[in-house]
């Protein structure tokens, strides 16, 4: 198993090329990702099975760097037999920036050990967290958004769609009073709830309506609680979000 780090010139066709080459010499890919949003260098990463190929990892090394459009490459090969991670790619980038990847199970486990600690009460905690994270994305991509020049209803629906790419919540927005900054907003999945289902006697997204709320109170130059009336935790289909001022 080795892992390939392939930096290459953007140009239409270097994935295609590069599978070809794998195809060619019986290499199985297992994982591949490809990143070419600056438009100038694109970085492709593949997770390859080499145990059925009768070339080996340096002669593809330099097969892979006789490509014109390639610039550069970087391997590594496991010690351990039929494990592969990715050692190379440091950090991890999401939407361009570097990033932390942490499962449902470690972020459960995490708020779950906390709330035996510190109680329901302490885990109010993660909606402060939320919030200020909540609050940092909008900022993130409020330059964006206004050379978008797009309506303030288009641009909730966006960012609840942005809190879904970053893997935090599948969410939709039901209602909006723009005059009233008042709106609802239904939650089908998170990485807080849906890894307890069914488990909780009281709704317990903290931490997702603290985010909405930073997102909103930016966005509507207010400052907006977020309110939680269903719950996917205690057994509803979804988790149903009541935003209002703050009073």
């Amino acid at each position: 198993m080795v892992e390939i780090v392939i930096e290459a010139k953007e140009a239409l066709g270097i994935l295609n090329s590069i599978t070809k080459i794998f195809s060619d010499n019986n290499i199985n890919v297992i994982y591949a990702l490809a990143d070419a949003s600056d438009s100038v260098i694109a970085k492709m990463a593949f997770f390859i099975d080499i145990t059925d190929s009768k070339i080996t990892i340096s002669e593809l090394n330099d097969l892979i760097k006789s490509q014109p459009y390639v610039i550069n490459t970087n391997t590594w090969i496991s010690s351990i037999s039929g494990l592969i991670y990715d050692k190379i790619c440091f950090p991890k980038m999401a939407q361009r920036t570097p990033s932390v990847i942490l499962s449902y199970d470690q972020l459960f486990f995490a708020i779950d050990r906390f709330r035996s600690i510190a109680g329901e009460g302490g885990a109010v905690l993660f909606y402060h967290i939320g919030l200020y994270i909540g609050e940092s994305r909008f900022k993130f991509f409020k330059p964006i958004l206004e050379k978008l020049n797009i309506h303030k209803a288009e641009i909730i629906e966006l960012m609840l769609d942005l809190g879904r790419s970053y893997g935090l919540y599948n969410a939709k927005l039901i209602n909006l009073d723009l005059n009233k900054c008042t709106g609802i907003i239904h939650i089908y999945e998170s990485f807080e709830a849906t890894p307890i289902r069914g488990s909780r006697e009281k709704p317990s997204c903290h931490f997702v309506r603290g985010d909405i709320a930073g997102m909103l109170s930016n966005l509507l130059d207010k400052r907006i609680i977020v309110l939680e009336k269903k719950c996917i935790a205690s057994g509803n289909q979804y988790c149903e979000l009541y935003f209002e001022p703050y009073t």
